[in-house]
């Protein structure tokens, strides 16, 4: 340990992490290195007790799809049995979601990440229940001044006897009254387990939920053997800004539904750094079209209706005087031809009857076709009104949290997500196994050459 420096603290990034400290945790390494913490990364694959042996703790931040090698489990063991300090963050899934070893080393420490997640319908961030709230904590120096917890899209941990749950779920939450943070100090180094690695990612700003940045100095503070500052808290919101709270979010946040409401948007840009939202202006709101869809087809249906009776009463009244005219006449040939007249008056009287069904045939079907176009025009100039007074999506950010996203979306990416490491489970347990294979191949042909060169020498 320097003179400058409070502690040195390592994260890995061979295990292909998913908390990466100079992208997607820069605002926690910010607050390390305010507090005097020397903060660098580790990607010099493989691990090694030499590589890590001047550090004061090691952290693995969520890996991914990536498992350790025995002999790099040796070095992690002997660097906390020789007075380290080791820190795990995980995430929904845990070992089994992640494809990782990591209950391996855990293991030793009487310690494990469960292969589950934690929701909490009622006490939440966001209306999302996969960002429990947790408010049960034992007393401890990782606990102190802290009141909430945002627990992200987080597992539950397997806690033995000599290790000790220090912050749990609630008793609403699923599972219920599960650690979420364990610590082991029995040894000579010091274990601290939490499952979720996204609570202090820069993701949805999560440091400025509740107390989680005033964790994270906690659980530093402790693994490194040092203590906090007496202001930290001015420190805290100095650095990562004013922790945002389930009850301010009561009024801002939108109901769940799949689309973003200007409810929302005002939200985040009341809470995100003034860096993201420099420049932009939300745009104002369309107003919507003047209600006359309605009220101008009705009087146009009106119309068309009133001219078809009357075509249809002159038709009528036209042909009204024909027949008479033309039963006239044929009552005054019936007095002279009297067998000829009847076949053609009825010929007559049926043609004209005919014809009076077919004009009606006619006209039926033309007033159904002039209904069912201005029950269609109605239908369009709706949907056309509900289109304009919709936010248009072009004008949003270009980075919206995924806390605005409604918690059935949430669900449906990490089912995928979770498909899509059972299905890699196997690509990677066959590259490990190849890889395992090749190392024992040239440990054979170094043995074999060995072998070869004493005969050489025993012949000479």
């Amino acid at each position: 340990m320097g003179c400058f420096w409070l502690a040195r603290i390592l994260f890995d990034e061979t295990q292909n992490e998913r908390g990466r400290i100079f992208s997607s945790l820069t605002n926690l390494r910010t607050l390390l290195e305010s507090l005097g913490h020397e903060v660098d990364l580790h990607n010099d694959a493989p691990l090694s007790f030499k590589k890590i042996q001047d550090q004061d703790v090691l952290v693995f931040a969520c890996p991914d799809q990536s498992k350790l090698y025995a002999y790099e489990i040796k070095g992690i063991l002997r660097f906390v049995e020789e007075g380290g300090s080791l820190l795990v963050l995980s995430n929904a899934g845990g070992e089994k979601g992640l494809c990782t070893n990591m209950n391996t080393i855990l293991s030793h420490f009487n310690l494990g990440l469960k292969n589950n997640q934690v929701l909490d319908e009622t006490h939440n961030m966001y209306e999302l229940s996969s960002y429990a709230i947790l408010n049960q904590f034992e007393e401890h120096a990782i606990t102190e001044g802290i009141e909430k917890v945002c627990f992200i899209v987080g597992c539950s941990l397997n806690v033995g006897k000599e290790a000790r749950g220090i912050i749990s779920s609630d008793d609403d939450a699923e599972p219920n009254n599960a650690v979420c943070l364990a610590i082991n100090e029995e040894k000579n180094g010091k274990v601290c387990v939490f499952g979720s690695y996204l609570s202090f990612a820069d993701r949805s700003h999560a440091l400025r939920f509740v107390d989680n940045a005033r964790l994270a100095v906690n659980i530093f503070s402790w693994l490194s053997g040092s203590e906090p500052p007496e202001e930290v808290e001015a420190l805290i919101e100095e650095i990562i800004g004013k922790p945002i709270t389930p009850e301010e979010l009561e009024k801002e946040v939108p109901p769940e539904t799949p689309e973003i409401s200007a409810k929302a948007v005002d939200a985040y840009f009341k809470y995100a750094p003034k860096e993201e939202t420099e420049g932009y202006e939300p745009p104002p709101l369309k107003e919507p079209p003047p209600e006359t869809s309605a009220e101008a087809t009705e009087p146009k249906v009106q119309k068309e209706e009133a001219s078809t009776e009357e075509k249809e009463e002159e038709k009528t009244e036209t042909t009204e005087p024909k027949v008479q005219k033309e039963e006239a006449s044929t009552e005054e040939k019936e007095e002279e031809k009297t067998e000829t007249t009847e076949p053609k008056i009825q010929k007559e009287e049926a043609s004209t009857e005919e014809k009076e069904e077919e004009k009606t045939e006619t006209t039926e079907p033309k007033i159904q076709k002039e209904e069912a176009s201005t029950e269609e025009k109605e239908k369009a100039l709706q949907i056309t009104k509900e289109e304009k007074q919709k936010p248009s999506f072009q004008t949003l950010p270009t980075r919206i949290p995924m806390a605005l996203l409604p918690s059935d979306l949430t669900e449906i990416l990490m089912e995928i997500h979770n498909m899509r490491n059972v299905l890699t489970e196997i690509r990677i347990e066959l590259s490990n196994f190849s890889r395992d294979l090749l190392h024992t191949l040239r440990e054979i042909l170094l043995w074999l050459e060995k072998a070869f060169s004493r005969e050489k020498r025993e012949k000479q």
